[in-house]
């Protein structure tokens, strides 16, 4: 009785030739592609084990040169887990015990070798099961070393929440954000001691949130055990058990606090720079317009969007009025300013004159980076202008994907384009297309060729099934349809849709089983086996099914799978049994349940069968539950690592000693700007900058194998954009203690450089404004308290800057003109007024005529108020 046939390679220990040959002969009979190798001595058998990699090994009982014995105690002692076979002429079942028990497969007679090939499957089977496993196991301990490496050197903090804000889990990053020494000495604290009391109801709201599912990004405020104050971007999402329950909240969390400070004093000079009434303009070296603020749009015509990344020369024709071109390049070379005036005309013609304050603008190593230009008009204001806005228009490409093959014909028949489908189709260029013409891709014999070309000529329309054939002479099944129009000259021309229909005819599938082959296998299987008709009903199970459900043979035969099956979820397990049924080798996990009405999980394999005469199903059930316990726990190790890795604010990436990429997460790929398939080809080298590739290929080759770690600065080009990037990186090690490659994150730097640079280029602009305004400029709170002056106020008042800011501007009032004074401060404080004319006194109490244009900003995260003093007359 033969059985499934399947891939074998056995190295046989024995000297007889006769014996092999009858071994090979049943073997021959059962498996697909056998292959053999014998040995003799202990040299050959040692030689084979390790260069043929054997599935079984067979040995005689009594051999002269080589016992089976000491070939056994070797592969014991070297640990080479290789099913052992005796066989002999004679062996007593007292001896064949004895050999068993100490890890012998099987003892066989020689005359008697019939159950060899089931045997074997089983330990095969065996085998798989336990590889499977291991396997599994494996690839838990790698995921979690991994996860273990980056959550102990990222440069986040990383911080694993329970749903009362309980810290279950932190990285030494994060117990530094904390200010704490050790992770005992947060025993007994939660995440909420640690957010300041401003923040600790948005905080809450937003642990809530991520606490039913949902993944959010915040900005908090935390107070570490020592006081120190910082800002954080926390970026939580939820962590799910296998029943898809949230379990806890993960936060990765980056210090910004420089950054928030950045940005409140850059919020302040900006709103400072767009509530002056000059023009504001500066440009690059190349004289490239950088920036251009409101009263330069309303002044000059052009709207920031129009004018930024303009030539200044391309937008502003000038005429020097008080110096000549070389006088004020010079006064910037030796003073790195100039002050003058020229007349400028807008972009509608108009010609103003404007005094001018220009100031160079230098980066933190003192470099030129571009001039800044106050324009103050000294002719009349302008009028408010109507913003001209022109309609782009958007043009769209479309590229030929439609699945069917087209080909375009001129009036004389011929093939004048054919789209990529129909290239696809005939495995033809569109030129080879366009030569052999619309007879060289229909098989000629095909009868219904001539019933289409008389239809077509009749009704101008054909459509129908052909014969079709390729380049290479192969011949397919095709449907066309084919239409005649006139083009735009007037021209009738054809057009023809192909549709390839070789893969839509499938011939009916038939599945046969035969009882007397397979029922050996049936009985022996490692797997519960069922057969059952298409209502369900079992007709008929092997021993494993019975040991596995708890019933004998007897009670199972008749019964149907609902009567197997808990009394609530039987409607579940009648309607995909009817899936099961209607598919042809379903695979899927579920479980079913014993006569305690215990759950086994199980992994279906189905396959529609006769039996009998009569359709039915076969089902191979396989307890996993061992395998459930396993990947379970890989899941979850899983679910931290690429929640982490692909959640991170930060670039990750795992490379083998020959610096090959294994993995990277979204956020590398954003930095690099590349695919996954661009970098494993080496594209990410051409990213490096120029300047850095040598010194950053060095430390790379250095440091791969090797056991140490690094850190490295470098800057990335990508077309015209460079991005400043601090990368770090760590060794991976296997079980042994051997390197294995390297696992490295990377952090964009390029914003807070770009924050840096922003600031000190506002603060530029707002000393610019302040010291060369030819008028007085006040910042005042809504008390009247003087914040900041600039040198005209101060002369104004005559006081020096000392004296002047911190005093209260009703100090400065008579006291006849006090409620009048105070009544129009107010109408500035609530923005009801904006320019008003009044009066003011010096510190001698004489009295000035001036006009005041106010504006509330924002002062330093305080409402202000920016106060703009002209004479009178202005």
């Amino acid at each position: 009785m033969k059985t499934k046939k399947q891939l074998l390679r056995v190295l046989f220990l024995e000297e007889n030739k006769t014996t092999i040959d009858q071994v090979e002969n049943v073997l021959n009979d059962s498996f697909h592609k056998f292959s053999a190798k014998t040995a003799r001595t202990e040299k050959e058998f040692l030689k084979y084990v390790i260069r043929f990699n054997p599935d079984v090994i067979i040995a005689g009982y009594r051999l002269e040169k080589y016992s089976a014995g000491e070939a056994f105690d070797l592969l014991k002692a070297e640990n080479y887990r290789i099913p052992f076979f005796l066989i002999a002429d004679n062996l007593s079942e007292e001896v064949s015990r004895a050999l068993i028990k100490s890890g012998v497969e099987d003892c066989l007679i020689i005359s008697n070798l019939t159950t060899l090939p089931i045997s074997i499957l089983k330990i095969l089977e065996k085998n798989k099961i336990n590889l499977e496993k291991d396997e599994v196991e494996n690839q838990l301990k790698y995921k979690e070393e991994r996860l273990q490496t980056i959550f102990k050197n990222t440069p986040e903090a990383i911080i694993n929440l329970g749903f009362k804000g309980e810290i279950l889990e932190i990285n030494p990053t994060g117990l530094h954000l904390l200010q704490v020494d050790g992770q005992k000495k947060l025993s007994k604290k939660d995440i909420f001691d640690f957010i300041h009391p401003a923040d600790i109801r948005r905080f809450k709201k937003f642990h809530n949130s991520v606490g039913i599912g949902n993944s959010k990004t915040e900005k908090f405020r935390i107070v570490g055990s020592k006081k120190g104050e910082y800002w954080i971007e926390s970026s939580a999402v939820p962590l799910f058990d296998e029943n898809k329950y949230v379990v806890s909240v993960l936060t990765i969390n980056r210090n910004i606090t420089e950054q928030q400070k950045a940005y409140s004093e850059i919020s302040f000079q900006a709103q400072l720079l767009e509530n002056v009434f000059d023009a504001i303009i500066s440009f690059d070296n190349d004289r490239r317009i950088l920036s251009w603020n409101s009263a330069a749009e309303k002044m000059l015509g052009w709207k920031s969007k129009e004018a930024v990344g303009m030539i200044l020369s391309e937008l502003i024709k000038t005429n020097f009025l008080t110096s000549t071109l070389e006088e004020v390049m010079r006064s910037h070379d030796e003073k790195g300013n100039w002050s003058g005036q020229l007349k400028v005309t807008t972009k509608h013609g108009n010609e103003l004159s404007v005094a001018v304050n220009s100031t160079r603008f230098r980066n933190e190593k003192g470099e030129t980076l571009g001039i800044i230009v106050s324009y103050r008009d000294i002719t009349e204001q302008l009028k408010d202008e109507r913003a001209v806005r022109e309609s782009e228009e958007r043009y769209l490409t479309f590229f030929e994907n439609s699945m069917d093959g087209i080909l375009l014909t001129a009036p004389d028949g011929s093939i004048v384009a054919a789209n990529p489908a129909a290239c696809r189709m005939f495995k033809r260029t569109e030129k080879e297309i366009c030569a052999v013409g619309r007879f060289g891709l229909v098989d000629m014999s095909d009868p219904r060729v001539n019933s289409l070309l008389d239809e077509r000529l009749r009704t101008g329309k054909a459509r129908g099934e052909i014969t079709l054939v390729r380049k290479d002479g192969t011949k397919f099944e095709g449907e066309i349809s084919s239409t005649s129009f006139t083009d735009g000259n007037g021209e009738i021309r054809t057009s023809m849709i192909l549709s390839d229909l070789s893969g839509k005819k499938m011939a009916e599938e038939k599945a046969l089983i035969n009882e007397k082959r397979f029922q050996e296998l049936f009985e022996n299987s490692p797997d519960a086996i069922y057969v059952e008709d298409e209502n369900g009903f079992i007709l008929d199970v092997n021993k494993v099914a019975c040991m596995l459900q708890g019933y004998n043979k007897d009670e199972l035969i008749g019964k149907n799978l609902t009567e197997l099956t808990p009394d609530k979820l039987k409607p579940g397990v009648s309607s995909r049994f009817e899936l099961y049924f209607s598919q042809q080798g379903a695979i899927l996990e579920t479980q079913i349940w014993d006569r305690n009405w215990i759950p086994i999980p199980v992994e279906l394999k189905t396959s529609r069968i006769t039996f009998n005469g009569m359709p039915a199903v076969l089902i191979h059930a396989r307890d996993i539950s061992k395998r459930r316990k396993a990947e379970k726990e890989k899941r979850e190790t899983e679910l931290k690592f690429d929640v982490l890795s692909d959640h991170a604010p930060l670039g990750i990436y795992q490379v083998d000693n020959e610096g090959k990429f294994v993995r990277t997460n979204k956020k590398f790929l954003e930095v690099f700007e590349l695919s996954i398939d661009q970098v494993r080809a080496g594209e990410w080298k051409e990213r490096i900058h120029p300047d850095d590739l040598p010194r950053f290929m060095k430390q790379r080759a250095d440091t791969l194998g090797a056991p140490v770690e690094f850190e490295i600065h470098y800057k990335l080009q990508i077309g015209d954009k460079v991005k400043y990037v601090f990368g770090k990186s760590n060794p991976f090690y296997d079980d042994e203690g051997n390197v294995i490659g390297r696992i490295g994150t990377l952090l964009d730097l390029t914003e807070n450089r770009k924050t840096i640079q922003q600031m000190m280029f506002t603060q530029t602009m707002f000393q610019n404004i302040f010291e060369h305004s030819p008028d007085p400029i006040f910042i005042e709170d809504l008390e009247g308290n003087i914040l900041n002056a600039n040198l005209k106020g101060c002369k104004m008042y005559g006081l020096d800057y000392s004296e002047l800011v911190g005093k209260n501007i009703f100090d400065f009032t008579p006291a006849n003109y006090l409620d009048e004074m105070k009544r129009e401060f107010k109408s500035i404080c609530d923005g009801s007024t904006q320019r008003i004319n009044s009066v003011s006194w010096n510190k001698e109490g004489k009295e000035i005529q001036i006009q005041k244009r106010a504006n509330l900003i924002n002062y330093f995260d305080k409402v202000a108020v920016l106060i703009h003093v002209f004479p009178k007359d202005k």
